[in-house]
């Protein structure tokens, strides 16, 4: 116990001052972990646990606001058609539907998103989010770890259905369409995690969703939402990323 002990007091320690453990239920858990063989895996040390675990790990990973930058793209789309109108700053977003947002600035405002949104070549021109596709890479290299990208498309589903197969093949290859999971009700997708910037995930099965945890990405809409499942962004280091599955894998709580 002793050295299991002193072994995770010096995991603590190394952390970051953006540490992705913190709080004092995971140094407990992490403790409890002796005698089994997931704590063996640990106590030898960080590395050996990240590549020896015999857990195979599925994670969700949602496109827009995740592995894409909507938010910016929509704004700069808007303020170039309606140069006269008012704009929301990213930064002051505070619904998730941008369209609710700006409807209640002035009623056409809702309709000029919704169109700008359904627009052909939108869903194609996004950026992706800062480090977001060599995670994604990392992740898939990872042993015992399922990637897949769980995504929504809009309800005017003409252009945003195909554009978003073409995102996927230019930023992270062709081999990535095969692992694209597009389906209006996420609860329905199993999994062990899903990474989405969502607030609330509805559907059908969202008091026990088959996705499993939901993994919070931030963004100023979902700012005020309290979870111990947050990530903030997609971390520029690899160690840290697979401290991130380290966690995942235990099942511990994390806030970035």
């Amino acid at each position: 116990m002793r050295r299991m002990r002193t072994w995770c007091e010096r995991f603590l320690r190394k952390r970051s001052s953006r540490a992705w453990f913190l709080t004092e239920s995971n140094r407990i858990a992490c403790v409890k972990r002796m005698g089994l063989e997931a704590a063996g895996a640990m106590s030898r040390s960080p590395s050996a646990k990240r590549h020896t675990s015999s857990v195979s790990l599925k994670i969700l990973v949602d496109m827009d606001g995740v592995l894409c930058d909507f938010e910016a793209y929509l704004l700069e789309q808007f303020r170039s058609k309606f140069p006269d109108e008012p704009f929301i700053p990213v930064s002051e977003r505070n619904t998730f539907y941008a369209h609710e947002q700006y409807g209640s600035i002035k009623v056409e405002l809702k309709r000029n998103i919704t169109d700008i949104m359904s627009s052909p070549g939108f869903f194609a021109s996004l950026r992706p989010i800062s480090n977001a596709v060599t995670c994604m890479h990392w992740m898939r290299d990872i042993p015992d770890v399922s990637v897949w990208i769980c995504t929504s498309p809009i309800n005017k589903y003409r252009n945003c259905v195909s554009e978003k197969y073409q995102w996927v093949e230019k930023h992270l290859g062709f081999e990535w369409t095969k692992r694209v999971i597009m389906c209006k009700d996420k609860t329905l997708i199993k999994g062990d995690y899903l990474i989405d910037d969502r607030p609330m995930i509805h559907g059908e099965e969202q008091f026990k969703p088959n996705f499993g945890k939901h993994v919070v990405f931030t963004q100023p809409y979902n700012c005020n939402v309290t979870t111990e499942w947050r990530l903030s962004l997609w971390p520029e280091r690899k160690d840290k990323l697979l401290d991130f599955i380290m966690f995942l894998r235990e099942g511990l709580a994390f806030r970035d």
